[in-house]
């Protein structure tokens, strides 16, 4: 366990206080507890399914805070604005309030997977 919080956790606990970067952090930290399964899988799957609770910062809305993330490229930054441009398939539906996705498509995921014309209601 230890070995776990050294290798992965501490760098997270520490740059968790910015809203802004939160999806990006939170996608990265989930990219690293599932790749942390090469060394204990249990743990991995243990944490990593955990997370997967609290994925908030990827939902619809509140993955648009990382337009305001530096660390994030411009040309990433262009690809989610235009996923927020895509028709709108129910506009009556609410966005979902928490990232739900397969954790195995989670290791392959950009932030402007998870973008979408509902990330727009962040800004009204």
């Amino acid at each position: 366990m230890c070995c776990f919080v050294v290798l992965v956790y501490l760098k997270w606990w520490f740059t968790a206080p910015s809203a802004v970067k939160s999806p990006r952090r939170d996608l990265n930290l989930m990219k690293a507890l599932l790749n942390y399964s090469t060394t204990n899988s249990t743990i991995s799957t243990a944490t990593s399914e955990k997370l997967q609770r609290h994925l908030w910062y990827l939902s619809e809305e509140l993955v648009g805070l990382t337009l305001f993330d530096e660390d994030v490229s411009l040309a990433m930054m262009r690809r989610m604005l235009e996923s927020m441009k895509r028709p709108v398939e129910d506009e009556d539906e609410e966005p979902l309030k928490r990232c739900n996705r397969d954790l195995a498509t989670l290791t392959v995921s950009q932030l402007d997977s998870f973008a979408a014309p509902k990330t727009v209601r962040l800004f009204e």
